[in-house]
């Protein structure tokens, strides 16, 4: 299983703005404030009581979170996961405040992967990938299982997605979609006005630095706003907005038996009076 694991719970401490626990042992050995993208093994066929992960490490040292995949290859072997990084901070510092992402992440996890079955880490803090962002922004090699698109200086982007191509012929055969925002737009006092605008950029997948098209959006999107995307079809397939009051009724005309329906409305009154409560209620 691969996942974004958070790895110290004072990081949590922090969003809810409550002071971190102390440990009573003095030799617990600090852990570091920082998400990455790990590689976990556990066998599921074994009692319950030893379902014990067997193997964990993070793939790269890199800070790594959203990740996003191909939707057709979930929960299956997938070569390739796209994903958010900061190259001059850690998601971990940033956790209680909104996170300026300046890179954008593919890595392609079967080579980490199988360095690190064939080498595994001695300890959960070592990474099978000790490369920094710069690093691997300076590496020239084009099959390197991991690329970074890093936005210009001053230009931050949000959680991305990865669209695939129809009928695309590979896995990685589509775009990356994240908004980005321009900080030139903000104010003396670092607010946005509301001239300030957003732009959704669609980068190509499959090298990860062909910038295919900036759409300009009307206004600006604020940071940390979670994405999706859903398709022409998949929207024009939505079953009608009904709401209960409609279903009971229709499922009471359906019903020839008088008792049925008596029971029908029965339900529809209580319903009625539970929901004029919660409106007086909560407004």
């Amino acid at each position: 299983m691969l996942a974004c694991r958070l790895k110290s719970a004072s990081l949590v401490f922090s969003a809810g703005d409550i002071a971190a626990l102390i440990p009573k042992r003095a030799t617990v050995e600090k852990e570091e404030e920082q998400y990455r993208l790990y590689y976990f093994k556990f066998d599921l066929s074994s009692p319950s009581e030893s379902n014990t992960i067997t193997r964990q490490w993070a793939l790269s040292a890199i800070p790594f979170e959203f990740p996003s995949i191909r939707d057709d290859v979930s929960m299956t072997n997938t070569q390739y996961l796209y994903g958010c990084s900061v190259s001059g901070s850690t998601f971990g510092a940033a956790l209680s405040r909104a996170v300026k992402i300046d890179s954008l992440v593919k890595i392609n996890v079967h080579a980490p992967m199988v360095r690190g079955m064939s080498n595994p880490p001695t300890s959960v803090t070592v990474c099978v990938d000790m490369r920094t962002i710069s690093e691997i922004l300076a590496s020239n090699d084009p099959y390197d299982p991991i690329q970074i698109f890093k936005l210009p200086p001053g230009i931050y982007a949000q959680e991305s997605r990865f669209v695939p191509r129809v009928n695309g012929v590979s896995e990685d055969d589509g775009w990356i979609l994240s908004y980005a925002f321009d900080e030139s737009q903000l104010d003396d006092s670092g607010n946005a006005p509301l001239s300030a605008k957003s732009e959704l950029w669609i980068i190509d997948a499959r090298d990860v630095n062909t910038i295919v098209a900036r759409v300009m959006l009307p206004q600006r999107v604020p940071y940390g706003l979670h994405g999706n995307w859903f398709s022409e079809e998949e929207i024009m397939n939505q079953r009608p907005i009904e709401t209960i009051r409609h279903l009971l009724v229709a499922k009471a005309k359906a019903i020839d038996s008088p008792e049925a329906q008596e029971v029908t409305g029965v339900w529809l009154d209580i319903w009625m009076e539970v929901r004029q409560w919660l409106l007086d209620v909560f407004g």
